[in-house]
Parts: C-alpha cells; sequence; structure tokens
C-alpha cells in the first residue's frame, strides 16, 4: 500500500526563489560576501562613536578593561541590528 501523506504531483514550494525572504550573499563584481558583512561593519562604526562619547564624557575610566567594553557594546550592536534590522 503506497503512502499518500505527501503526494509528489501535489507538491508545490512554499516560496519561490525569487522572493527568498532570507538574507543572502551580497555581490560585488565576481566576489560574494557573507550577510554579516554590512552588520559587523556598521556595529563597528557605531561602537566606534559610541566610545568616543564615553571617552569624551569620561565615562570610560569607570571600566576595568575598556577593549571588553569595545567588544561588549559592538556585540550588543550585532544583536540588536540582527534582531531589528537585518534578521538573519
Amino acid at each position: 500500500m503506497p503512502s499518500t501523506l505527501f503526494p509528489v504531483s501535489d507538491f508545490r514550494f512554499p516560496i519561490s526563489a525569487s522572493t527568498n525572504p532570507y538574507p543572502h550573499e551580497l555581490q560585488l563584481g565576481d566576489v560574494y560576501f557573507s550577510p554579516w558583512l554590512p552588520a559587523i561593519l556598521l556595529a563597528f562604526l557605531m561602537t566606534v562613536v559610541t566610545v568616543m562619547l564615553l571617552n569624551r564624557l569620561r565615562l570610560s575610566r569607570f571600566f576595568y578593561l575598556p577593549q571588553y567594553v569595545f567588544l561588549a557594546i559592538m556585540t550588543l550592536y550585532m544583536v540588536l541590528i540582527d534582531a531589528l534590522w537585518i534578521k538573519f
């Protein structure tokens, strides 16, 4: 007795390839880049601005290791970019 749970003739793809909602590679000429690249660059730039602001306001003197704070802020920005804008 053949299985009729998922007949082959009625199978349809739920989303076509042209309307894929997930991020894909970014192409610049013949070079493909990861979709993480703009998120990392934007998070880095936002972190540099934040750290410059913390230094200008002299709030960075309260941190034991400012390098770890830089990484933590960059990670926070990457998570926010992922959750609110790019959605990997």
